[in-house]
């Protein structure tokens, strides 16, 4: 039609946002800071890997993504030598394991960037959506700094607003808290925005909420720029934090807890909190 233009997704958005964790109790923590995450379809890497000089994947760049940190590439499940297995694939394989029904569309993960070669994910989430109507598919990947991971299996079923999860904690992840407890995972995204929860309990009482409220972007090798020294986006920044605040925290003596042997099964299934939809 004459004069109608045809867009699509793009491959790859980046996602500014704001990133607050508060620790609820005494003694009572909360922190907040600018975040920068990619969302990334998996199904087409090939593309996003062409979208911006300053961006690629699975290769050395200012900012770049790679398979190898996540999924059964990771460190704490590959061994060395070993090669990568397609991202994709590897989710495709957990979806077949634990949800075989499921016939799946596509694949976007939000995950913290590469800078410079290096980066932390505490916590990255695959979106998979199904043709079937089989419902959305969420996986939650929890790392941890002692190198170890874990995987939260969430299914929303269609006909319900099952946007967030409830599952025991299965990875001790700070060390100012034992492996008690229960998380509520969530992911919802609208329009431009997205926003990720996660929020730890203990015994009916809520210890920790930690939010991301992000808007996306196009990705350019601009707005890369810009969003790195605007907000001082520096390689380990996450890292770094992470292990700034628990300084803070071992201050304010709060209880050290030792790392226990991780759990030998790589996945834990959520349970949906189900909301009629509306109509």
């Amino acid at each position: 039609m004459t004069g109608t233009q045809i867009t699509s997704v793009p491959a790859i958005q980046l996602v500014d946002s704001e990133i607050i964790h508060t620790r609820h109790g005494t003694p009572a923590h909360s922190l907040s800071r600018r975040g920068l995450s990619l969302w990334i379809d998996l199904g087409r890497l090939s593309e996003a890997d062409k979208q911006a000089w300053l961006f690629s994947v699975n290769k050395f760049n200012l900012v770049s993504f790679h398979e190898a940190d996540f999924g059964c590439n990771h460190k704490s499940k590959r061994q060395k030598g070993a090669p990568v297995t397609p991202l994709k694939d590897y989710i495709i394989s957990e979806i077949s394991a634990h949800y075989p029904e499921a016939k799946v569309k596509d694949i976007h993960i939000l995950a913290f960037p590469r800078i410079l070669g290096m980066a932390f994910n505490p916590i990255s989430v695959y979106r998979c959506t199904t043709e079937n109507g089989a419902g959305d598919i969420v996986l939650y990947e929890v790392h941890n700094t002692f190198g170890d991971s874990h995987t939260y299996f969430a299914i929303s079923k269609t006909g319900h607003n099952a946007c967030q999860h409830d599952v025991a904690k299965s990875l001790h992840v700070s060390p100012f808290y034992n492996m008690d407890g229960e998380y509520r995972l969530g992911l919802k995204l609208k329009d431009r925005t997205l926003r990720l929860l996660v929020r730890y309990s203990h015994e009916m009482k809520t210890r920790l909420t930690a939010t991301l409220d992000g808007t996306f972007h196009p990705l350019s090798s601009g707005r890369l720029l810009s969003f790195l020294c605007r907000y001082l986006h520096l390689p380990m920044r996450v890292w770094t934090a992470i292990h700034v605040e628990a300084v803070k925290l071992f201050l304010k003596r709060c209880r050290f807890h030792r790392r226990p042997e991780p759990e030998t099964t790589p996945v834990t299934i959520a349970q949906p909190r189900l909301t009629r939809q509306k109509g």
